[in-house]
Order: structure tokens, then sequence, then C-alpha cells
């Protein structure tokens, strides 16, 4: 039974009717207090902390062995594993490209784990914000956006190549660091590990396949207001929404994947993180589907073998 499709969502006005497709335009909240998105005075939840007390968490810092640049575009077989900062600010000599991030594997195999600091070092013409465009196309994918002092909202595109036969989980890990607006789309085959960025602000548009499930973090909930939510699908608003403000003005998040989606926000640097990670995770998850599989074809002792049969039986 779908529930969201009989209640209300929260917060909704009166007699409104809630919407019964992903793509349609949010229907109005109650005017907020809060400043509109991307200032410094959003409200999180009391567990939140900042790990370095403002806008720049604890332990990161720019590497000084690398040049600024105002934009890169690779196209390579193997994996790309690297690190830049980004100034879009800066001028462009011929050959450059348009996006300041434009990574993809020319291999089915090839992985990327990119590492991007995103800055600004002339001071804003005017409060508008600018768009950066960024895409990375890959098998394997783990980015983060580690820092910015831009005023820039990052329109991030990420695309997986076909799923490979035999390949039991192709991952995905973006991790957004405080302050970052985005406009992230995510089209995948796997599993999506996303942390967003605290101060995140917008809607959020989640597709999983047959078998995939949506977790959010806990810490994200009190912000979260659910909109509309049918089989594998969840359509949710993060934060307040203010009526007189356009939409595209705030920050948007639509994955689209067969796999699971893990949401959360940015706690600290996850180079600092430690304990239970992402990919400990992986692996387990493929472990406990291949003793499944083993259990269910009879290769234990014991075991009933029930898949084995069925597929006999299917064959007589």
């Amino acid at each position: 039974m779908n529930i969201a499709a009989q209640a209300q969502p929260p917060l909704m006005k009166e007699n409104h009717q809630p919407q019964t497709r992903a793509d349609v335009p949010l229907p109005p909240m109650p005017v907020s207090s809060t400043p509109t998105p991307g200032e410094d005075a959003y409200d999180l939840p009391k567990t939140f902390v900042d790990p370095g007390g403002g806008r720049k968490a604890k332990g990161i810092k720019i590497p000084s062995s690398l040049a600024k640049q105002n934009g890169v575009r690779i196209r390579r077989r193997g994996d790309v594993r690297e690190t830049f900062i980004i100034d879009p600010s800066l001028p462009a000599p011929s050959g450059s490209v348009d996006r300041a991030l434009d990574i993809r594997t020319t291999s089915d195999r090839g992985a990327v784990e990119a590492r991007v600091y995103l800055l600004d070092s002339k001071p804003a013409q005017s409060d508008a914000m600018q768009d950066v465009q960024m895409s990375v196309k890959a098998s394997n994918v783990k980015l983060t956006i580690a820092q910015t002092n831009a005023k820039h909202r990052v329109k991030l595109n990420i695309q997986g190549h076909k799923p490979r036969l035999g390949v039991d989980v192709d991952t995905l890990e973006v991790y957004l660091c405080p302050e970052l607006r985005v406009d992230l789309e995510v089209h995948w085959s796997s599993h999506c590990f996303v942390k967003l960025p605290p101060n995140f602000t917008g809607k959020v548009d989640l597709h999983v396949g047959r078998r995939g499930t949506i977790t959010v973090d806990e810490i994200l909930k009190p912000r979260t207001r659910l909109i509309n939510e049918d089989r594998g699908s969840q359509l949710f608003w993060i934060g307040d929404y203010t009526a007189e403000a356009d939409e595209s003005k705030f920050d948007r998040c639509f994955i689209r994947t067969q796999g699971d989606i893990a949401l959360g926000i940015w706690k600290q640097d996850p180079e600092l993180e430690e304990g239970f990670g992402i990919t400990d995770m992986m692996q387990k998850l493929q472990l406990a589907g291949k003793e499944a599989m083993k259990k269910a074809m009879g290769g234990d002792k014991g075991s009933g073998g029930f898949l084995r049969r069925m597929l006999s039986s299917r064959k007589k």
C-alpha cells in the first residue's frame, strides 16, 4: 500500500493533494524565518558537530605541491587517481575545456578516485550564484570535493559504464564538503554511498531497482520531509522551503541505480574517518551474497539445496 499517496506530506498546506510523480514541481511549504539556502544560519540537528568549528573541516590542508587550474579533461584507459585544485576564475589558455572537471575512463574496468579543492581567487562580482560543471564516468568512482570557499554551485553528473559480467559490485562513493552548493545527478548500476554537505537544502529524488533499498542517515531525518514514496522510489525535501524562492536556486540530488542507496552528510574528511567504512561494507555484501547463493545451490553440508532442486525440476 502506498502510504505517501494517501496521507498529506508533513508541513504542506491544508487541502493540498500530494504529488504522484517525482518530476513535478514541489508543492508549497510554510514560509520559514530561516535565511535563503547557502547562508550560514541554516538549522542543523543538535547532534551535528562541525569538526573544524567553521567553514573548513578539521585536518584539511590544500596541497602546496599542486598548481591551481581552471579546469581539467581526462580520457584514460586505465584508472584515474588524481588530486586537483580547481579555480574557475583563473584565465583559460587555449585548449582549455568548458567543464571544471571532466573525467572518463575509456575502459569498462576503469576506476576513478579524485579529490578536488574548489577555490576562487577573485572577489565575487555579484551575489549571483555561478554554476561549475563537473562530470565523471567510470565503473568505480570515489569522488571527494574536500573544500570550497567559492560562491559556486557544482553541477555534478556521475555515470557508470554498463554492468560487467561476473562483477558483483561496482561502487560509487561521493563526499561533498560543508558550504558546498550542489546539483547532483547520478545514473548507476550498483550501490551508491553519498554524503551531502550539512547545509544541503533542496529536493532529493531517489530510485532503486526491484531489490534495492534506500537508507537515510538518522542525522538527516530532523530536516527531512517525505513528499512521495512509491515502490523503489522516494521524493523528499531537506531543510526549509521558501515559497517565494525559485526552486532551481536550491540544492538538488537525483540518484537512479539498480543497487542500494545510503544517504548521509559530511561529518569529517573521509581520509580521516576511522572504523567501518564503505569498502568493508561492500566486501561484506559480496561475501554474504556468495554464501547465500552457495547455500541455495546446496553447496554446504546439511543445506537443502532448494535452488538446485528447483532448477532441476524445471529441466524435467
